[in-house]
């Protein structure tokens, strides 16, 4: 089945048959008023369902002498025009979707960088808030210490005084 002419399929050229599973989705409408949208609907998708590729392995550009460029082994000028055609969209439109692909992963790039960055200063002030904490329980202790060689202090002279009123 040739493909229709509809820049929706060929978009979905590479997608569409060959060795991939592909699922057309179909909406529709049982409306009277869009009746002739439909059936154009249905059609496309009858025709999109007959379509068969045949799956070819990945090929790679590589320059030769004279700037000429080999695709699976043929050269430029051994190309037709219209493989040639076939051949620069196809090209576009990969150039298309990796460049999609770049800005995306660029977006989210974007997005981690901002998000390591409030995760990393939330991460330095609850070091901060730490170190304060630990110097606050560093003070108590100290504190406490204190008042406990104080109280040591006082219980020794009581006793000393306990000891004076009794020989008296």
């Amino acid at each position: 089945v040739p493909y229709r002419d509809s820049k929706l399929t060929r978009l979905l050229q590479s997608a569409l048959g060959g060795s991939c599973k592909t699922v057309v989705i179909a909406t529709i409408s049982p409306a009277l008023a869009v009746v002739e949208e439909t059936i154009s609907t249905l059609t496309y998708a009858e025709q999109a369902a007959g379509i068969q590729n045949r799956p070819m392995a990945c090929s790679s550009l590589r320059l030769q002498g004279a700037g000429a460029i080999l695709m699976d082994g043929f050269s430029m000028g051994d190309m037709t025009p219209g493989a040639m055609g076939e051949w620069s969209a196809d090209l576009e439109m990969k150039l298309s979707y990796l460049s999609q692909e770049v800005e995306e992963a660029q977006a989210q790039l974007a997005l981690k960088r901002f998000e390591l960055q409030e995760v990393t200063e939330r991460a330095e002030s609850a070091e901060r808030s730490l170190e304060e904490k630990q110097q606050e329980v560093d003070k108590a202790k100290e504190e406490l210490e204190t008042e406990q060689a104080d109280k040591a202090r006082i219980l020794a002279g009581a006793s000393a005084l306990a000891a004076e009123l009794a020989a008296a």
